[in-house]
Order: C-alpha cells, then sequence, then structure tokens
C-alpha cells in the first residue's frame, strides 16, 4: 500500500544534511564526531550485538554466517558496500536482516568528512555546489549503468545531503517564520505526500525518471528542502497530532534500528514453523 516508502531514505538524507548545518554551527570536529557518537554508536552496537545473540540460537549455520558478514561489514561502517558486492537493495534471495542498516553506513561515511566539507563551504561555496552536481550526473549516470551503485554509494548520494544543507544555509538569514511561510511548508508537504503515493516508480529500472536515485528523487529531495526552509508552525506541534508526531520523532532512530530485523526474524520463525 505504500510501494514508493523507500523514498524516505532520500527524505532522511536531506533531513540530515540540514540537521548536521545546524548542529557544527560554533562547534569543531571533535565535539561534533564526540556528539554524532554518543547519539547513534550505543543503540547501534547494542543492535548487532542483540540480534547476532538471537541469530546464534535460532539460525541455521548457513543464515548465521550471513548476518555474522553483515554484523562485521556494519560495525565497521562499511555495510553499504557489503550488501552492494551482493546485489540490489529489492532483491529477496538474500537472507539480510540488518539490511536497513545500509542507510547508516551512508550517513556515518558522511559525518566523516562533514567537518571538512564545512571548513570547504566557509572557503568555497561554489566548489561545495559543483561536488554536488558532479555527484547528481554521477548518480544518473550509474542508474544507466548499475542501478544498485546509484542506490548504494556515499558518492551518488552526496548531492541529498547537500540538498539539506543548502536549504539550513538560508534558513539561517531568515529574520523569523510567518503564517505565510508555515501554508506553504503544509502545500509543500501535502506536495511531496502525494508523489510519494502515486508517482509509479521502479527502483531497479534503469529510467532516469522512474528509477531510483533519479530525477523523481531529486523532485522529493528538492520537495523536503523546501518544507525544513520554510518551516512548520510552532502551533502545529502543540496539538495532538503534533505531539503524537514529536514523541514518533523522539523514538524513530530505536524504532529504524530494530524494525526490518524483527520482521525478517518473524517472518523466518513462522516459515519454520509452518
Amino acid at each position: 500500500g505504500f510501494e514508493n516508502g523507500f523514498l524516505g531514505v532520500d527524505i532522511f538524507f536531506v533531513v540530515s544534511g540540514f540537521l548536521m548545518a545546524l548542529l557544527y554551527i560554533n562547534s569543531n570536529p571533535l565535539r561534533f564526531y564526540k556528539s554524532r557518537a554518543s547519539r547513534l554508536l550505543p543503540a547501534f552496537f547494542f543492535t548487532n550485538f542483540i540480534f547476532i545473540l538471537i541469530g546464534s540460537f535460532i539460525l541455521t549455520p548457513l543464515e548465521f554466517d550471513q548476518i555474522q558478514g553483515q554484523v562485521f561489514s556494519s560495525v565497521a561502517f562499511v555495510n553499504n558496500f557489503y550488501f552492494w558486492n551482493q546485489a540490489s537493495y529489492f532483491d529477496k534471495s538474500y537472507f539480510n536482516p540488518l539490511l536497513n542498516l545500509w542507510s547508516l553506513g551512508v550517513e556515518i561515511q558522511f559525518y566523516l568528512f562533514f567537518p571538512l566539507l564545512a571548513l570547504i563551504w566557509k572557503k568555497s561555496k561554489i566548489f561545495v555546489s559543483i561536488v554536488a552536481i558532479t555527484s547528481f550526473l554521477l548518480c544518473l549516470v550509474m542508474i544507466t549503468v548499475s542501478p544498485k551503485t546509484s542506490f548504494f554509494m556515499m558518492p551518488t548520494r552526496f548531492w541529498e545531503f547537500y540538498l539539506g544543507i543548502l536549504s539550513a544555509h538560508y534558513f539561517l538569514k531568515k529574520d523569523f517564520q510567518n503564517k505565510n511561510e508555515s501554508s506553504i511548508a503544509l502545500s509543500i508537504f501535502c506536495l511531496l505526500f502525494v508523489f510519494l503515493l502515486f508517482v509509479p516508480l521502479n527502483p531497479d529500472s534503469q529510467s532516469l525518471f522512474f528509477g531510483h536515485p533519479s530525477f523523481s528523487s531529486l523532485a522529493v529531495c528538492i520537495l523536503t528542502a523546501l518544507i525544513l526552509f520554510f518551516g512548520i508552525s510552532n502551533n502545529f506541534f502543540e496539538n495532538i497530532l503534533g505531539k503524537f508526531f514529536t514523541k514518533l520523532g523522539n523514538v524513530s532512530y530505536s524504532a529504524y534500528l530494530v524494525h526490518f530485523p524483527i520482521i525478517i526474524f518473524y517472518n523466518y520463525l513462522t516459515y519454520f514453523k509452518s
């Protein structure tokens, strides 16, 4: 019922670029790395540990070998390379309970060079923009050759982070948020939601418009960056729906880490019981 849900990762990368640009103000590389590590790594390592522990009790040797490889690549922050070496993200022929963590591998790779990127950004925003454009063009080229490379690799995803950074740059220049801006953001959100629901995408396709990530992803990322720039009215977060989304946001990282392994292990156990 939500076949374009994978576009959530594109949205996630834009939001991440936006947040990192804001968090790095008046910061330094050491403080930045320390804050990111304390925020992400404890739950991340615990997730890897707990699922390989569970796997040691319930999996056959073949499946356990596979999850071991996923854990080792995961804790080395190269799990996107591991899954790229297998097949497409959408290939169902592999036992990959930790497949969802590929995006965190890309995220951490982005963090590693973000302080350098921030330094270059201060010196030459044009240069960073050229790198981002090159990243997008490389993404399009790789779709026609190897769609999984465009999907899994940080260099072909950098342009999505960049749109978030660009949005933050102009957001910081704003004097205030008015009601009209909030209405614009809400309208863009509705447009984004319609896009997510109804645009027919084929993620393994080599199409520059309906493959992924392609021009369709560019549209989603631009809409996301615009929503971040205009901002949602604070009044929204004071009602029941807004409070619900705030609570959901507070646990979203933990839910992201565990939801997919739980589904895979549940299906695995259900299959053998039947």
